[in-house]
C-alpha cells in the first residue's frame, strides 16, 4: 500500500469510492455528502491544486483525500477554541474503498498526512466531521485528535479537531 497524487485518470476510481462512502453515510441516517457533494467538480479542483492524493494497493486505488496545506475559510470562525493559530494541514473528502474498510486504510491516510507536514514543517493537523459520523469519530479519536469546537460548513455543522504533530 501506498499514497501517491491523484491524477485526472483516477476520478472514475475516486469517484466510486466516494459514491461507497455516500451509501455508508446514508446508512448512517445522516445528511453529511448527500447532496451531490463531493463531486467530480470537487475532485478536478483538488487534483489541479495537486491536493488529492490516492492510496493504491497492487494496481487498485483504494481510498482517496484532499490534503490541503492552505487555510480552511470555515476553520476561521470556531465555537470553540483550536489549540494554535499555526500553519496547519486539512484533510477534507477521506474515503475508502469498499471491501477495504476496517483494515486501517483510513489510518494509513492520516498517518501519510502527518509526514507529509512534518516534511514540510507545519506542526498541526485539523479535521472536522458530523456529529453522527461514528466512522470518522472513531478515527480520529483513534488519531489522537483534540475536539476543539464546532464549525459551520457549508451544508451544516461540524465538530472539529486538532492534532499538534511536531
Amino acid at each position: 500500500m501506498h499514497t501517491r497524487q491523484a491524477r485526472i485518470e483516477d476520478i472514475p476510481d475516486i469517484l466510486t469510492i466516494i459514491g461507497h462512502a455516500k451509501e455508508r453515510i446514508r446508512l448512517l441516517g445522516i445528511s453529511q455528502w448527500q447532496d451531490g457533494y463531493p463531486n467530480e467538480e470537487a475532485i478536478r479542483a483538488d487534483i489541479a491544486h495537486k491536493e488529492g492524493i490516492v492510496v493504491v494497493e497492487g494496481d487498485a486505488i483504494i481510498a482517496y483525500a484532499a490534503v490541503i496545506f492552505r487555510e480552511e475559510p470555515t476553520y476561521a470562525h470556531i465555537d470553540g477554541r483550536w489549540l494554535s493559530d499555526s500553519p496547519y494541514v486539512v484533510v477534507h473528502r477521506i474515503a475508502v474503498r469498499d471491501g477495504h474498510t476496517r483494515r486501517g486504510v483510513a489510518k494509513y491516510v492520516m498517518r501519510d498526512v502527518e509526514r507529509r507536514a512534518v516534511r514540510r514543517h507545519v506542526a498541526y493537523f485539523r479535521i472536522d466531521t458530523h456529529h453522527g459520523n461514528h466512522y470518522m469519530r472513531n478515527l480520529i479519536r483513534g488519531c489522537g485528535f483534540t475536539l476543539c469546537g464546532i464549525v459551520q460548513v457549508r451544508d451544516g455543522k461540524r465538530m472539529a479537531y486538532e492534532k499538534y504533530i511536531g
